[in-house]
């Protein structure tokens, strides 16, 4: 293996984040081989020269770390990783306790980064999102229908324009939202609820 300078190095990070899909792979490569000679302090200063942050850098060297080259040519059989595993898959399978187990179920189930993450949580994967969104335009309403599970992670606040509807035990299935007219059209954003 050759050794390469600091600055060999970053240039190599340099060229190589816009080439493909292997990328990332190869920055983590990189970024690992100069943790290995240099020690942690060197993420920051990588962050540093990249204009990225330690957190970019460090998920880079955890990957590299967890899933070396050897691995993934073994887990992927083949040069790229299979569609439509990503290096994101890898980062979320990097901090469990059986990476390669959760790579490998997510390659054969072709789960997306969601589904690996729900199911390394215990949820199932292949459920329906967790809520429905749809829009009664000309009452002014939107309405939020919750999947099962997820209506008991709500907890019921007294705001203007919010109503719930309730079940026989009195958990939330969905919710109401009455908008002001200065409202309409506007984009809303939903949080996934966890």
């Amino acid at each position: 293996m050759t050794t390469l300078s600091y600055d060999e190095a970053l240039a190599a990070l340099q060229e190589l984040e816009a080439t493909d899909k292997l990328t990332a792979f190869a920055v983590g490569d990189i970024v690992h081989g100069l943790v290995a000679q240099g020690g942690p302090q060197v993420c920051k200063r990588v962050a540093v020269d990249l204009g990225r942050s330690l957190a970019w850098v460090r998920q880079r060297d955890l990957v590299a770390e967890v899933f070396p080259p050897d691995v993934r040519t073994r887990l992927w059989h083949g040069e790229e990783p299979p569609p439509p595993v990503v290096w994101r898959h890898h980062w979320v399978a990097a901090g469990t306790d059986d990476p390669e187990g959760w790579l490998l179920k997510a390659i054969a189930n072709e789960w997306s980064t969601r589904q690996l993450e729900e199911a390394i949580n215990g949820e199932d994967p292949d459920a329906p999102d967790d809520v429905l969104v749809t829009v009664d335009a000309p009452a002014g309403e939107v309405h939020v229908r919750y999947r099962e599970g997820t209506a008991a992670k709500i907890t019921d606040a007294a705001v203007p324009g919010v109503s719930h509807v309730l079940d026989a035990q009195g958990r939330v299935l969905a919710t109401r939202l009455r908008l002001p007219a200065e409202c309409a059209g506007r984009k809303v954003r939903l949080r996934r609820a966890r």
